[in-house]
């Protein structure tokens, strides 16, 4: 895996005062002037109740079955309604000494095995994951890298499924929590035809360390916007850092998180002088 501890500066453009400060996001749940921002987050807060259901299931599997060889590392998690999630391990008992086995998981965080007959969209789902390691291969994605799937059924009925660079666990009890590379492939409703395909920065991977920095930054300077991966890791892990900061090619957002649960936003265009952009510090590059 091509890994590259990302370094990030405690100046943060002075506050952004250098470049000058074209929008500052009011604190509270919305920012009205972006619907593109509000996109992302609501899909950005999708995508982390989706991983935060496999997180439950995954310590109910382990609680529930102390002696078993290992925890699936691949899962997929479908939503029932509004406070319900279903969720399913993609490894059988064969596999590893791994169980596969059915969970539903409420609002309250409850995890239940559950016999519910969803026959139909589990294997759709499970042949569009197939489908979706097919692609993988085929837009080059590297091996190496632990890609999660995140599977949606859109509103219009067409299904999306999303590959983003996962959690590591590493020694000392930490974290590394890992962006850069992601794919977005969109699928017909028979999950026969794909009808869209992104992909972003696959080269690249970025690990960040969790608990040890007050702040952090991204960096997105090949891309024109924020991205789907960018939102979904500065959600996820809001509660690892005050701030995150995404730089893209011609801005730099800040997000910063507040104990009651609101958040503030902050964007600037960056100012080119000669070669070079006058608003972030360039000794902070890893």
């Amino acid at each position: 895996m091509m890994l590259m501890m990302h370094k990030y500066s405690s100046i943060a453009c002075s506050l952004f005062v250098l470049g000058g400060i074209l929008l500052m996001g009011l604190r509270g749940s919305d920012w009205s002037e972006s619907s593109d921002f509000d996109d992302q987050l609501e899909l950005a807060t999708w995508m982390d109740s989706y991983q935060t259901t496999i997180d439950q299931a995954k310590k109910y599997v382990k609680e529930r079955y102390p002696s078993l060889n290992c925890i699936p590392r691949e899962w997929i998690s479908i939503q029932l309604g509004t406070a319900s999630w279903y969720t399913y391990t993609l490894e059988s008992k064969q596999s590893g000494g791994c169980i596969q086995t059915m969970y539903v998981i409420d609002s309250s965080g409850r995890v239940e095995e559950n016999n519910i007959d969803i026959k139909v969209e589990r294997e759709l789902f499970d042949q569009i994951i197939q489908n979706v390691a097919d692609l993988m291969i085929d837009v080059k994605a590297d091996p190496r890298i632990h890609f999660a799937p995140f599977i949606k059924r859109n509103e219009d009925n067409s299904i999306s499924v999303w590959m983003l660079p996962g959690q590591e666990e590493i020694e000392g009890g930490d974290s590394l929590a890992f962006y850069g590379p992601e794919f977005h492939f969109k699928f017909d409703p028979s999950g026969s035809h794909v009808v869209e395909q992104d992909v972003i920065d696959r080269d690249l991977v970025w690990g960040v360390p969790l608990n040890r920095g007050k702040e952090i930054w991204l960096n997105y300077q090949k891309e024109d916007a924020i991205t789907t991966g960018a939102m979904y890791f500065a959600w996820r892990y809001r509660n690892h850092f005050n701030r995150v900061f995404i730089e893209t090619k011609k801005h730099i957002t800040a997000i910063r998180y507040y104990d009651d649960g609101t958040y503030s936003l902050s964007e600037m265009t960056k100012k080119h002088k000669g070669d070079r952009y006058i608003c972030f510090d360039p000794n902070r590059r890893g």
